[in-house]
């Protein structure tokens, strides 16, 4: 999952789409247009704050999407199917809009 908007933060050389386009396959990415680099974790000290955008997403809506959106990734690793088979990116813009984050920019499978 990626958080739209840490260019603030992440250098672009070493951002998403440099993980992703490094990753072996199958991979999966999603990236959350209006969510922050660090919008995952529940305590975002002063500091954390000054440093990286926290981008304008409810917090606890992108842990619970994040967290939802792993566990159905954990679960098609487990027994990979197509992602026509298994309907796995239908069901992550589900999870975003379920909560709130209509900003789902890419979601794509290699391989």
């Amino acid at each position: 999952v990626g958080a739209g908007q840490n260019s603030d933060c992440i250098p672009k050389a070493a951002n998403y789409d440099a993980f992703f386009a490094a990753a072996r396959t199958p991979s999966l990415l999603v990236v959350l247009q209006d969510t922050g680099h660090f919008s995952v974790l529940n305590d975002q000290s002063g500091l954390l704050s000054s440093v990286c955008s926290s981008g304008s997403a409810n917090g606890q809506a992108v842990r619970d999407a994040t967290a939802e959106m792993l566990l159905h990734w954990g679960d098609a690793c487990v027994s990979w199917q197509s992602e026509a088979e298994s309907g796995l990116v239908a069901q992550l813009q589900e999870i975003c809009v379920g909560h709130g984050l209509r900003n789902l920019v890419q979601s794509k499978l290699q391989g």
